[in-house]
């Protein structure tokens, strides 16, 4: 509802007698004589989003004191169209637009404001994120005083919590960076792409928060708009692994990816040609080879993934070395995929020795510091295996992270990758 220049001895606006009233997205503005709201006997009104301003014998006093500010209630000026023509419509920068509640009052958008107003922020679709357009009406004086829009986006780091400033000096608050802007001519729309700082994902809505500010051509002039907010998304995933392949009857290699926003791949095992729901996660990975000894399938699927969630379309083999067994005595070295990777409480480090051999197998930081020998002794030819309990040489636990195994067995050296989550 909207209640304007509403005259009375108790209450300008309403007068509430022992009734549980509630009040939702509604104006009391200019009563000339009384308070906005007279309660007479029982207990006060509950009021939600709505705006009371400028009532003659007091806003939010008496029996509805407190609740400014309360139940996203405000009390600014709704700034009407013309009210002394009963034009009760809202100009587009009226607080009354903007904000959690939708539109407060009766009548809604009707007329230009001084200050222009944000329409949208909107993700641009089948991009790789990082972009919105940004939407706004002109301000009033659009052609007669503004020579261009600035577009400011909210550095929240440099916020004080849960501070969001506003107004007519909204950058004397730290924390808005300017990231472009638009020439004035006279339209009534207008609209920029603005790069935002992330993307929302699966793991939860990444808000980035603008305003509008029209410079006037006689500096240091401007008019505000209330800020606004919106999300970017990355639409697209990664392209699908190139060059999929067996190169031994144990190893499976693939293409590096070249996608920008690349995070990692996924690697899938199945009895099916096709990556369906009934295929087995075998393991996430940033490399292009990966030792399958263990995880004998049919079929094998590969996939990348971006830092924003989105899984690509899979590459798929046929394992032609399926069923066939294994020789005893392997022909060459190898240091074989740890499993699990990742792995909280232990995973099995596996080797291949073609001839009885010394081996040193070492577990390194980030750092390059050494964590752990866990072998230096002679092994006979075959594969073997070695268990980490994610343990430090003192006994003690090493903290969750990435740490490398090396093996130097005779001339062979090489190192993998694992990472240990607790």
């Amino acid at each position: 509802c909207t209640f304007y220049g509403n005259s009375a001895n108790y209450g300008g606006g309403l007068y509430n007698y022992n009734a549980p009233t509630t009040i939702d997205n509604s104006i009391i503005s200019a009563s000339t004589d009384g308070a906005a709201i007279y309660c007479e006997v029982g207990g006060p009104p509950v009021l939600t989003c709505s705006d009371i301003y400028g009532n003659a014998g007091g806003d939010w006093t008496g029996c509805i004191a407190g609740q400014e500010g309360t139940n996203n209630n405000l009390s600014a000026d709704p700034e009407f169209c013309d009210p002394l023509e009963a034009d009760f419509r809202l100009a587009s920068d009226s607080p009354c637009l903007s904000g959690a509640c939708g539109v407060i009052g009766a009548f809604g958008r009707g007329c230009l404001g001084l200050n222009p107003a944000i329409l949208d922020v909107d993700d641009i679709g089948n991009d790789q994120g990082r972009q919105v357009r940004v939407k706004w009406e002109r301000a009033l004086h659009d052609t007669t005083a503004i020579s261009g829009y600035e577009i400011y986006r909210r550095e929240d780091q440099y916020l004080a919590a849960g501070e969001t400033p506003t107004g007519m000096r909204i950058l004397q608050k730290a924390g808005w960076d300017f990231v472009g802007t638009v020439p004035a001519h006279g339209d009534s729309l207008y609209q920029y792409v603005a790069p935002t700082l992330c993307d929302s994902t699966d793991q939860g809505v990444c808000w980035s928060v603008f305003f509008i500010r029209a410079a006037s051509t006689d500096p240091p002039g401007y008019y505000d708009s209330s800020p606004d907010s919106g999300y970017s998304i990355d639409n697209l995933a990664p392209a699908a692994p190139a060059n999929l392949r067996m190169t031994t009857s144990t190893d499976l290699a693939w293409d590096e990816c070249d996608d920008d926003d690349f995070n990692y791949f996924s690697l899938y095992g199945s009895a099916t040609p096709g990556l369906d729901p009934s295929a087995t996660l075998i393991e996430y990975t940033t490399g292009t080879v990966v030792d399958v000894s263990g995880d004998e399938y049919e079929y094998y699927h590969v996939t990348a993934t971006d830092f924003a969630g989105n899984e690509g379309e899979a590459s798929s083999i046929e394992n032609i070395y399926a069923g066939v067994s294994p020789v005893d005595h392997p022909k060459v070295h190898a240091l074989r995929r740890s499993k699990p990777n990742p792995f909280g409480e232990r995973t099995m480090i596996s080797f291949d020795l073609p001839d009885p051999e010394m081996v040193r197998l070492e577990i390194y930081d980030t750092q390059g510091r050494l964590i752990r020998v866990l072998s230096d002794e002679v092994w006979p030819a075959g594969r073997h295996s070695v268990e980490w309990r994610g343990e430090n040489e003192a006994g003690g636990t090493a903290g969750s992270g990435p740490y490398y195994i090396r093996i130097t067995a005779g001339e062979f050296t090489d190192t993998r990758k694992v990472l240990l989550t607790r």
